[in-house]
């Protein structure tokens, strides 16, 4: 339990709030204040997604301040980064926040790590948001929604919003540091760009706050499906889904400005296959950086409020449904009664083509879309004139002896057309001999009869692969009969061998507990994955297809699987122990050598080699001086 605990400001970053929670409670090693707040001198100082904040609202609570629950969504950058992302995904994050887990998974899981959208190396603040606080408290702090990637103007004063001199990623990654004015500085770089830019970076700004402060939790397959919809109504994918990726890349740049879209990291070019707009407007394979969604929405005139607002409706031509049906013989000629429209894509102009068929047999389609209300009355091409357009012709033509030219009038088509079917005749249907059709299935039925008394062990499946012909025949004309004459379904013999799953579990588990055990221990570290311990088990396929039966497996293997940023940030402590241990000299390429690092690793690793190297050169000439 904490004595005193700093209240939480407006839009007040979590780290910040920790960093004065530093200075006030006059520690001077910083240590001693991770201690003090989370129980643990290992918690890494983290400004976009901080942990162990289950633990620390337990020593706080009895100040009846807000819960971890605002912490998060209020007070970091979780809902920023998670509102793009699955349920399941947000949740595990969520989860990650509030206990002791380490924040480069989260980071990994985000996919910040891999991201062509990287995020600002040193805290950031608007300069009048600086003077205000000085004046109001005698001191500042870091506004999380300064700290977004995509926000560049504050939204209170109309200001840019410039670099502190903090790193948000200090080399002491245990370190809290307060916003000063000495650490902020006088002298700052400004963002220069032109009105056009200024203006959209100010819509972006708000847009990007409600993103932080909202759990939006979008239901990615929705929004998916809206951007297509869209896409399709402004005439950038046709009814088939085919993009028009040029005509989009064009408009794109024209509406935001090359300048714009380079200071959101967020270029686009036509000519590359891989570039980020072309994959979005496709089916999403992989996940995108919140600032792409933002420029989509924006594109597409929406915003992220309006979105998925009725969600469901698609883009629809031809309006919706139900349609008119367009026959004049019928009696519900000018009704909605046609509750479907098949849509297909005229070849050259791309425009989509509606075929509309009623009960009444009357087929017809139209180019769109209908660009107004008298267009659902228009009929292109008739493919079907129907049964009851054929009586109503008749009709008129050989019992009430109207002209052709008259019956034409009246059911609003050509003279040739009604001169076309008030000649022809249907043609006769062939009639069967249904005696020698009978004697063909009594001859076919005594096969089969014949053939099971002859073979009264087989099953059907087996008398069928002696007599198919007879089999076919019975099986298409008279398969009831074929059923009743045929023999039983053979029931397998049943040996309930059920599993205990509960036990399994718990078995699988110690197991997987002994590897993983005995995997740590090798001379050289192997990564922990399903695949790697299944087989260290001999379980692997039980792993890959019956894991939800077992929860407790499954939530051990979450807990101790590694992803690859995990796995090498391991494999740099045990180089860098190794390196110490044969009295070498701990350097960052010798230890990228003995760890078999490439050097396209991750920026979160290679602050792990820096920090493997600063801390054993400090414990070295620590020991030397007590040597002395």
């Amino acid at each position: 339990m904490l004595g005193f605990f700093p209240s939480i400001r407006e839009n007040e970053l979590m780290y910040s709030v920790f960093a004065r929670y530093h200075v006030q409670s006059g520690n001077t090693v910083i240590k001693d204040t991770v201690n003090d707040l989370f129980g643990t001198k290992s918690a890494y100082a983290t400004a976009d997604f901080p942990t162990y904040l289950g633990h620390l609202y337990e020593k706080i609570k009895h100040f009846d301040g807000p819960k971890v629950d605002t912490w998060i969504n209020k007070h970091s950058l979780y809902n920023y980064y998670t509102n793009f992302l699955p349920r399941k995904q947000r949740e595990n994050i969520y989860h990650a926040m509030v206990n002791d887990t380490r924040q480069t998974t989260i980071q990994t899981k985000i996919g910040m790590t891999t991201s062509n959208v990287k995020p600002f190396s040193y805290f950031r603040f608007c300069p009048k948001c600086l003077e205000q606080d000085l004046e109001a408290y005698g001191e500042t702090y870091w506004r999380m929604i300064h700290q977004l990637p995509s926000v560049f103007i504050c939204l209170e004063h109309d200001e840019s919003i410039v670099e502190s001199k903090v790193l948000i990623r200090e080399k002491n990654k245990h370190e809290y540091i307060k916003a000063t004015p000495e650490n902020c500085g006088t002298n700052h770089q400004t963002l220069k760009a032109n009105d056009k830019t200024r203006r959209w970076l100010g819509v972006i700004a708000e847009e990007s706050q409600k993103l932080a402060t909202t759990s939006y939790n979008y239901n990615l397959a929705e929004l998916e499906s809206k951007y297509h919809a869209i896409l399709q109504s402004k005439g950038y994918k046709t009814v088939k889904g085919q993009t028009d990726h040029k005509k989009l890349s064009n408009d794109f740049i024209h509406l935001f400005g090359e300048e714009l879209l380079e200071i959101l990291q967020s270029s686009v070019d036509y000519d590359n296959p891989h570039c980020w707009l072309k994959n979005i407007v496709r089916k999403h394979k992989k996940g995108f950086h919140p600032i792409r969604h933002l420029l989509m929405i924006l594109f597409l005139n929406e915003t992220l409020d309006t979105i998925l607002e009725d969600s469901k409706n698609m883009y629809h031509p031809f309006g919706k449904g139900p349609y008119l049906c367009l026959n004049k013989a019928s009696n519900h000629y000018g009704k909605p009664v046609i509750r479907e429209v098949k849509i297909t894509r005229d070849g050259k102009p791309k425009l989509p083509v509606g075929t509309f068929e009623c009960s009444c047999g009357f087929i017809y389609s139209r180019r769109g879309p209908d660009t107004k209300e008298s267009d659902k009355f228009k009929r292109g091409r008739i493919k079907a004139f129907g049964s009851v357009f054929q009586k109503k012709l008749e009709e008129y033509v050989h019992k009430d002896k109207k002209s052709y030219r008259e019956t034409a009038r009246l059911l609003g088509v050509d003279t040739n057309t009604v001169i076309k079917y008030a000649e022809s005749k249907p043609e006769p249907l062939p009639i069967k001999n249904f005696n020698e059709e009978l004697e063909r299935e009594l001859g076919y039925k005594q096969r089969w009869i014949a053939l099971g008394e002859e073979n009264p062990e087989l099953s059907k499946t087996e008398l069928r692969k002696l007599d198919n012909a007879a089999y076919t025949f019975l099986y298409r004309h008279d398969k009831e009969w074929l059923n009743e004459n045929s023999p039983d379904k053979k029931k397998g013999v049943y040996i309930n061998e059920r599993v205990d799953w509960d036990e399994r579990d718990r078995k699988i588990k110690k197991e997987l507990e002994r590897a993983v055990e005995a995997l740590l221990n090798e001379k050289k570290p192997v990564r922990l994955t399903v695949s790697i311990l299944g087989k260290a088990i001999q379980q692997l396929p039980l792993l890959e297809k019956k894991i939800n039966k077992m929860p407790l497996t499954k939530a051990y293997l979450e807990e101790v699987t590694e992803s690859v940023d995990e796995y090498q940030i391991r494999r740099i402590h045990w180089a860098a122990k190794e390196l110490d241990n044969e009295n070498e000299e701990i350097k960052e390429w010798k230890i990228m050598r003995k760890a078999a690092l490439k050097p396209d690793i991750s920026n979160v690793v290679r602050q792990e080699v820096e920090q493997a190297v600063i801390g054993y050169s400090f414990n070295n000439k620590m020991d030397v001086l007590l040597d002395r």
